[in-house]
Formats: structure tokens, sequence, C-alpha cells
């Protein structure tokens, strides 16, 4: 459970990186948020969060929002993540593969953003 605590801590440094309102207001969310639950699949790990009852800032509509690449060191596959925001709140943050399974072990993890100029553009638009 302690892996899974820190590679959503830098997961969601990563996702988080930027000064968009959108990249904000979910910064703002996850501050005020707690992890409710962590389910660990073949393929992947969810996250699930529950924002304080007294946040009141929210997104107009519902958005998913991902622009990471994940490499373990001890493993060749390449892995992704994406937050998901519902009923205007942060909702879930899913680790998955694009290959077949999640790994066993998660050792030396890089992330890299997808593209150097990173699109908060559906962030921006349910803000």
């Amino acid at each position: 459970m302690k892996k899974f605590n820190e590679i959503e801590k830098l997961v969601m440094a990563a996702l988080l990186n930027g000064r968009s309102k959108g990249i904000q207001l979910l910064q703002h969310q996850y501050n005020n948020s707690t992890i409710s639950k962590i389910e660990e699949t073949d393929c992947g790990l969810f996250f699930y969060y529950t924002v304080d009852v007294h946040f009141k800032e929210k997104f107009k509509t519902d958005v998913q929002f991902g622009d990471i690449v994940i490499k373990f060191s001890n493993d060749e596959n390449l892995y992704g993540a994406v937050i998901f925001v519902q009923q205007g709140f942060l909702k879930t943050l899913e680790l998955y593969s694009y290959g077949d399974t999640w790994p066993k072990k998660m050792e030396g993890i890089s992330i890299h953003y997808l593209n150097k100029e990173r699109d908060f553009a559906k962030l921006e638009a349910a803000v």
C-alpha cells in the first residue's frame, strides 16, 4: 500500500503541474481530498478520492485528463494515467498499462509528458 501511495503522489505531481485554471482547480480539489479507496487490477491501479464536503469550487462538466507516460526501470512496458472529474469533483486517478498487465514490482519510476507543449483545453472548457 505504501508503494501505491508513493506512485500516486508522483503521478499527481506530474499531472497537476501547470498554471491553467483547470489545473489550479484540480490542485485545490486534490489538496482538499482524501483517498477513499485503492483498487489494484491486472491492468492497473485505481485511486478513488473524496473531496472535502466544504469545498465549493467545482467543474461545470465531467472531464478526463491525462498526458503522461510512466516507465518503471524493472519493466519494458509503458503505462499511462488519467484523472476523472465527475459531478464537478476529482473522483478517480487511473493508472493503466499500454500492454496486457500492470507490473507486480514497480521500481525506478520515470514520468514524461506526451507532448512538449501540454494541452489543457479540455480542462479549461470544463471550468
